[in-house]
């Protein structure tokens, strides 16, 4: 119980559970906005739409260390590519220290995330938008539906219930993330990427208080299953009165 206290008194462990719940909504609108989006784009059938699709899933193929490692050296700010290539066509002062930047780290980490793991959700939202029925999709041409109205009314309605399955899944892996942050910051820097994954990890194997590494996996676990099951229970509501 003395862990539970000191927990609850803890400023770094409130900083990484602010930190943990916006990369969370962050990482899973991007995911899944930028996936559907992908999948519209590819389910209208544009030349070499069967090469976007591999290419845009391509990322998700790669391992997390490998990602992480790869856009470490990207976003290195003396000899990255990211800013020599800004460099290289006039940009310069938008260099920035991407991973260094007490600012712009956790934005940074964010942004990897989104490129890493966009392809999942297109590809599932994809097979959803392809199983929608032709009749449906003439319907709404004959009675002069935007492209617009089209999705509002037609493909989001029904792709609705795997839409909420995949953003539960995507905010249950941002929550609980922990790799990627390590590898690309380790938390820093002073904290400003901290989540809870990376302070457990360092209070019980850097620190080796174990026990009150424990109590920060309590809480940690907590967090999960109450945002999951609020955002589940809230969108499902919504599933059915729609």
């Amino acid at each position: 119980m003395d862990n539970f206290v000191e927990l609850f008194q803890d400023k770094y462990f409130w900083n990484a559970l602010r930190n943990t719940i916006f990369f969370a909504v962050a990482a899973t609108v991007g995911t899944v906005g930028l996936g559907l989006f992908l999948a519209l784009a590819i389910s209208r059938r544009v030349p070499g739409h069967g090469l976007y699709r591999f290419a845009f899933y391509l990322p998700v193929m790669l391992p997390n260390v490998v990602a992480a490692a790869l856009w470490t050296r990207i976003l290195e700010p003396n000899f990255g590519l990211l800013n020599t290539f800004l460099a290289t066509i006039g940009l310069g002062f938008l260099a920035q220290p991407w991973l260094a930047s007490i600012d712009l780290s956790l934005v940074s980490i964010i942004a990897v995330v989104v490129w890493h793991y966009a392809g999942f959700p297109m590809i599932v939202l994809l097979a959803a938008i392809e199983g929608i029925s032709e009749d449906l999709h003439h319907a709404a041409t004959l009675d002069g539906a935007s492209e617009w109205n089209r999705l509002r009314y037609l493909i989001v309605p029904m792709i609705w219930p795997v839409l909420v399955s995949i953003s539960v899944v995507q905010i249950i892996f941002s929550l609980k993330v922990f790799d990627i942050v390590w590898i690309m910051t380790k938390g820093g820097p002073a904290d400003s990427s901290s989540v809870l994954g990376t302070y457990l990890y360092k209070r019980a194997f850097e620190q080796q208080e174990f026990g009150y590494a424990s109590a920060v996996a309590v809480a940690m676990f907590a967090v999960i299953f109450t945002v999951t099951y609020l955002y589940y229970r809230l969108t499902k509501v919504n599933a059915v009165e729609y």
